[in-house]
């Protein structure tokens, strides 16, 4: 089958009568006691480069240790969490951590997926995590010939690595899936990659295009196809799903965040980032942090203002000013703690007594 990544008809719906009505009218309710999800980017460090890396991963910057993130997940597993995405940079560079997590999440009947460049992704850590109730995993190739993909992730060998990595996966019976983002340098070889993705045996390919933040933000022009050549790779897919139907998994590429965020400003938020200094966020695209985990609890964080975190006007007014993918670079300096053109540095409105949000 074929699934654009757009929203259901009830996701629609509510886009349309409005989060408020919809609230309202008893189709949803206002907010969740807790966060259903949780994305937990382990570390900033990554043994890539991508030259689409929209977190800027590197080196250099203080991760949590790792009794911060057992004590954390130890929380969240006690509020009830359903799902939690074990993401980075490259999760696995904290290999022990990793194996920590899967373990005392999998105790708790937590669903995990981990997102991996398939480098560090053996034997030891498969098996991991066949041992789970429930595990997914998500492997970024970029493009089909060994060339292509390794220009683009910046390292020569990590096609052949995560090629391997997602033949063992199949061979081991866990599900994943390959995303792909599209760029000028790649997106004429959709044929290739959609046979490359049946040979390895994954369940679903999904494409994207990317997001203009972190280090992608720093060279949008070479990233971003133009919207003629976007229509032209949606009907390739198309066609090739209409053959493969029966086979794999087609997703197509949102052309717009916008569509995205409208989206989650529709409907309650269930979901918080974590990212590797402990700072907790809605997602990696709104540019507001709402406390940091060695400060305040997660359950404190959820109830002082991130439960409400899309309806809060200062995320709505970053929703309201994109629309299109390059309007994310003129929060640039803001995500990265600077200064919005039109906007201070600090929020001045509290959402508790003792709790404030802060720019990243």
């Amino acid at each position: 089958m074929i699934r654009c990544s757009t929203r259901s008809s009830m996701c629609q719906r509510l886009s349309q009568i409005g989060y408020e009505q919809a609230t309202q009218n008893g189709l949803l309710q206002p907010t969740y006691s807790a966060p259903r999800f949780v994305l937990l980017e382990l570390t900033h460090r990554c043994n890539l480069h991508c030259i689409h890396c929209y977190n800027d991963s590197d080196n250099f910057r203080e991760d949590l240790d790792d009794q911060t993130w057992l004590d954390l997940a130890q929380e969240f597993c006690q509020l009830g969490m359903f799902y939690v995405t074990l993401s980075g940079g490259e999760p696995l560079l904290r290999r022990d951590l990793c194996f920590e997590l899967i373990e005392l999440l999998n105790r708790h009947h937590v669903r995990i997926t981990i997102i991996s460049n398939g480098w560090l992704l053996d034997d030891e850590v498969i098996q991991q995590l066949r041992s789970c109730h429930w595990a997914f995993v998500v492997l970024s190739i970029d493009g089909s010939r060994p060339e292509i993909h390794d220009t683009i992730r910046g390292v020569r060998g990590s096609w052949q690595r995560v090629i391997d990595a997602a033949l063992k996966v199949s061979a081991a019976g866990l599900s994943f899936r390959i995303v792909s983002t599209l760029i000028p340098y790649n997106y004429q070889y959709l044929d290739e990659m959609i046979e490359l993705a049946l040979s390895v045996g994954t369940q679903s390919l999904q494409f994207g295009i990317p997001l203009l933040t972190g280090r992608a933000a720093r060279s949008p022009d070479m990233l971003l196809i133009k919207d003629e050549l976007y229509t032209s790779a949606c009907r390739q897919i198309q066609e090739w799903a209409d053959q493969l139907s029966q086979q794999i998994q087609l997703l197509c590429p949102q052309p717009n965040p916008r569509y995205y965020l409208d989206y989650e400003s529709s409907r309650p938020n269930d979901t918080l980032l974590i990212c590797p200094d402990g700072n907790v966020k809605l997602d990696c695209i709104a540019p507001y942090t709402f406390g940091n985990i060695t400060r305040n609890s997660l359950t404190d964080i959820w109830k002082n203002g991130a439960n409400r975190g899309w309806q809060l006007p200062e995320i709505r007014q970053f929703v309201e000013s994109i629309h299109t993918p390059q309007d994310l670079l003129k929060w640039q300096g803001y995500l990265k703690g600077g200064h919005h053109p039109w906007k201070s540095n600090t929020l001045e409105h509290k959402y508790s007594e003792t709790f404030r949000t802060t720019p990243m």
